[in-house]
This record gives structure tokens, C-alpha cells and sequence, in this order.
């Protein structure tokens, strides 16, 4: 064998972590790059699908090994993000992004006749399908996250787990064996005499593979290959079972509080307001809602009880370059209607228009920094996924790291980009409550910005700066910047009348400041 053909063998017998997808590492995982992420992962579908090159095979061969590579630096960010404190919902975007890109990548590999060097392919494929599917079922968080995203219908997923029955079969597996065999063992003399450095990579990526040395030991590779995942899935089931339990009691109190009120919103049908509202608002502000009459606004934590995204006017996207986009295709009836305020209530999706949406008694009007300036792509990426969210019904488990349902404040933070929003950790779960994403605004260099806060009374309507806002969830201005009160109290004992010991409790106000930071 030649030094050039010794050298490729034993370069192509490493896998090294930092292969790339395209020219985005594996490794540089963060929030904030991970639109960057999606649209190469993207780029590298639509290149897959257009392949037809007589480099094909050696084109797909890369790309099942840069994406076992990607799995694994995917799935250890994920596992640390989870363990410091919640994967983001954006983050989960990646995820379906990724899994959507290995089914058009296995599908292509599939679809190839049986033959010559495609066999060698159609086995490799084999190891990088069991590498992925291995590496999200390696964590109990994480293979939630990967269960809940197959099975989320909008996400159009199904057909991974169809390419996993049709390829991990005992009788698929142990017929590519004994075609292999036959064709390629031993391999040696396909390496010494190929005369093309193409095939000469298949040949010595497969001659590194643990298939190979199968082959060596007289072993099938279903064997190597099917794994008995009964009570992984059975421990998984009876956990979200139990989870179920409460989840259907949460539905069954929402059902009948939700539908207790005690009179009408002090904001309904001010003209005023509305005129004002119109001539403010823009595509992609938040609206913050506030009824106090409502049972169910003392049942949710914090001021804060609802959240609804503005879509914005058709000549506010017209103006944007976004009114004939296809992203836009699910929404434009309605937003031609004028219902143009999209949200997730207790019985579904609903849109409103900013009329019907004033039915309350406080609101406000946050705005994500910059969101104008964006690219087109970015902000068609947002009504993209906007979109996804269709399709779903209420999340009564509260769990913001599940894609199958849906809450008011997960509809922002799976479509709203690379956001990292303050998450709380409740009975076993990551919840992000309208207060949460309301308090974001007032940390320091925080995406998000105040534009205004209007309450409703008996007296009539008032319309209050951010300082006002501020107070509704405990924080204050200091200087330039605002911080949020605690009351800090301590025990203390003392001896009453000599001989009995008392305590009493001393407490103080102090004051903490939030900086926003996209990584925890």
C-alpha cells in the first residue's frame, strides 16, 4: 500500500469532534448562534438533496460522519444546558432542525440501488442512525426531549422513527450483512488496488468501522446493532404517567375556573386606548395582560397572567418586505380580519384583534431590542415557527421544554430567536410564567425593552411609564439601572422575664440587580 493510501486509512479511521457541519463547528454551541445553527444545518439538507455529483457517495459518507459529530457536541450541550438550570426553548428548535435534516440525509442514502460502493454506504448509515439514536436515549432529560419531539405532529418528525423500523430491522440488517460479506471481505485488495481516491474513503471508513471488525469475529451485526431499549421506555412511561395524573387535573380545574368572572374588563372598549394602541404597537411586540376579575388571575403566580404576540398590520409587514412571504400564509386571513394578536389560551389558540384583546384591566407593551433591524430570514424564521405552534393544543403540565403543547409564554420562547428567558423550577418541571418573560425587561442590557403600561379603574384609564411597570413586579429604579426587592428576615431569641426564651423575627428590604446574560 502507498504512504498517500496509509495515511488516508488512518486519518479516516479517527472521527474527530470537530468535524464541521458546513462551516459551523460542532462545538461552538450558544443561544445566541443558534439561528446560525438552523439555517446551516438547513443549507446542508437542501445540498444533500441536490447532490448528483459523481462524488455523491463520498458527499453523503461526510455527511453521516460530521453528523455523528454534531449529535454528540448537540446532545452534551444539551445535557449541561438541562443541568444548569433548563434547556431554552429556542435551543429545542435545533433539535427538530437536526433529526429533519437526518431524514432527508438517511432518506437519500435509502433510496440508492443496493449495489457496489452504495452497500458500503447503506451499512455506515446503519452506525450513525444507532450513534444518534443512542446518544439522546444516553440521559433521562434528554430522551424526553427527544421523545416529545417526534412526537409533536406540527413538527412533521414522523418519518424518523418509520427510517428507524425500516433500517433496524433483524432481517434488513442481517441481509446487508451477508451481501457485505461476500462483496467486500476481506477489504484489503480493494484498498491497495483502487485507482480513485473517492472510493478509496469508502473503503477505508468502512474497514475502520466496528462493522468491519465484525466481520473478523464471525459476529452479526444485529447484534452490534439492536439494542433493547423495554425498560428504558417502560421507566420513561411510568413517569409520564404519573405526570399525566396532574396534568388532567390541572386541565379539569382550568375547564371550570376559566370560565369564573365577576364583571367586565376595566380597559373594554375604551376608543381612546385603542386609537393609541394602533398607532403604537408593531409586528412582534409582546402584550401583557392583567383581569383582575378573573378567578383564574389568582391562581397564577406573580402580576402577570397572560401573553399574546402582535403580528402586526398587512402595510406594517408590507413595509417589513414580509406581507408576501410563505411564512406568512397561516396567518394572513386573520391578520386581514384584523385580528392580529395570536395566543394560546386554556381552550386553544385563538386570535384576537386588538379590540377584543382589551378586555382587562392592565396591560403593556414590551418590544425585543433591535428586532427591526433584523434580516428578512430572521424575522421570516420567527414566523416560521410561529407557525409550528398551530397546530397545539394548551400545555397544562406547564413544561417549557415540551414541544407537543403549548402555553401563552412557550409560544415566544420556541419562535422569538435566541432569547434565554428566566425559567422556574416546579413540581419536577421548567416553567416560564408571564411574570417571568414580563421581569427580563427590567434587567440590565436585556433584549427587551418597555414601550408602555396602562392600567384601568372605576375612574377611568391611566397611562404609566416603565418606573410603574417596574413596581408591579417588585423592582425599582437605582441611577440608571433597576433592581429587584427582597425582604430578608432572620430568627432571633430572647429571654422573656428571666426564664422563658421567645423569638421574633427582624426583617429588612434589600435590593439585587438582574443582568441579562445568554448563557446561565
Amino acid at each position: 500500500m502507498s504512504v498517500r493510501k496509509i495515511l488516508l486509512a488512518i486519518t479516516l479511521s479517527i472521527a474527530p469532534l470537530s468535524l464541521q457541519l458546513g462551516s459551523v463547528s460542532a462545538e461552538s454551541f450558544e443561544l445566541a448562534r443558534v439561528n446560525e445553527h438552523i439555517l446551516k444545518i438547513r443549507e446542508r439538507a437542501n445540498s444533500i438533496t441536490s447532490s448528483k455529483s459523481e462524488n455523491e457517495l463520498v458527499t453523503m459518507l461526510e455527511a453521516l460522519r460530521s453528523s455523528e459529530s454534531y449529535a454528540q457536541s448537540l446532545t452534551e450541550y444539551l445535557i449541561k444546558d438541562y443541568e444548569d438550570g433548563g434547556v431554552d426553548a429556542y435551543t429545542l428548535n435545533l433539535v427538530h432542525e437536526f433529526l429533519k435534516y437526518q431524514i432527508t440525509l438517511h432518506d437519500k442514502i435509502l433510496d440508492l440501488p443496493s449495489v457496489g460502493e452504495a452497500k458500503i454506504l447503506k451499512a455506515l448509515q446503519l452506525l450513525t442512525m444507532k450513534k444518534i439514536d443512542d446518544l439522546f436515549f444516553s440521559n433521562k432529560g434528554l430522551r424526553a426531549i427527544y421523545k416529545d419531539q417526534l412526537s409533536a405532529s406540527s413538527l412533521n418528525l414522523q418519518r424518523w422513527p418509520i427510517l428507524k423500523m425500516r433500517l433496524m430491522n433483524k432481517d434488513y440488517i442481517s441481509s446487508l450483512y451477508s451481501s457485505m460479506k461476500t462483496s467486500f471481505y476481506p477489504i484489503d485488495n480493494y484498498i491497495v488496488n483502487s485507482p480513485e481516491e473517492n472510493k478509496l474513503k469508502l473503503y477505508t471508513s468502512f474497514q475502520a468501522s466496528s462493522l468491519y471488525q465484525d466481520f473478523h469475529k464471525d459476529k452479526n451485526w444485529k447484534d452490534t446493532l439492536l439494542s433493547d431499549q423495554f425498560w428504558t421506555d417502560f421507566s420513561d412511561n411510568t413517569s409520564s404517567a404519573l405526570g399525566s395524573v396532574a396534568t388532567g387535573a390541572s386541565a379539569a380545574f382550568g375547564a371550570v375556573a376559566g370560565n369564573i368572572a365577576w364583571r367586565e374588563g376595566y380597559l373594554k372598549e375604551d376608543k381612546t386606548l385603542l386609537q393609541y394602541l394602533e398607532k403604537t404597537v408593531k409586528p412582534f411586540d409582546l402584550l401583557m395582560e392583567k383581569k383582575a376579575y378573573k378567578f383564574t388571575d389568582l391562581t397564577i403566580p406573580g402580576h402577570w397572567g397572560h401573553i399574546g404576540v402582535y403580528l402586526g398590520t398587512k402595510e406594517q409587514l408590507k413595509a417589513m418586505g414580509l406581507w408576501e412571504s410563505k411564512f406568512i400564509e397561516p396567518f394572513r386571513e386573520n391578520i386581514e380580519r384584523g385580528k392580529s394578536i395570536f395566543q394560546v389560551r386554556r381552550t386553544g389558540l385563538v386570535f384576537d384583534s386588538l379590540e377584543d384583546f382589551l378586555n382587562l384591566d392592565e396591560m403593556a407593551i414590551l418590544r425585543v431590542q433591535g428586532q427591526s433591524e433584523k434580516s428578512k430570514k430572521e424575522l421570516e424564521l420567527v414566523f416560521e415557527y410561529l407557525s409550528d405552534q398551530l397546530e397545539k393544543s394548551y400545555d397544562f403540565s406547564f413544561d417549557a421544554m415540551t414541544g407537543e403543547t403549548i402555553t401563552c409564554t412557550e409560544i415566544v420562547a420556541f419562535s422569538y430567536g435566541p432569547i434565554k428567558w428566566p425559567m422556574d423550577y416546579l413540581l419536577g418541571r421548567y416553567t416560564i410564567s408571564p411574570n417571568n418573560m414580563a421581569e427580563l425587561a427590567l434587567y440590565t442590557d436585556s433584549p427587551l425593552k418597555t414601550i408602555s403600561y396602562i392600567t384601568g379603574d372605576k375612574e377611568g384609564t391611566h397611562y404609566h411609564g416603565e418606573k410603574e411597570f417596574a413596581k408591579t413586579l417588585g423592582y425599582y429604579k437605582f441611577g440608571d439601572i433597576y433592581k429587584n426587592k427582597q425582604v430578608q428576615c432572620k430568627r432571633e431569641i430572647y429571654r422573656h422575664r428571666r426564664t422563658s426564651i421567645r423569638f421574633h423575627y427582624s426583617c429588612e428590604d434589600s435590593y439585587s440587580e438582574k443582568r441579562y446574560s445568554s448563557s446561565r
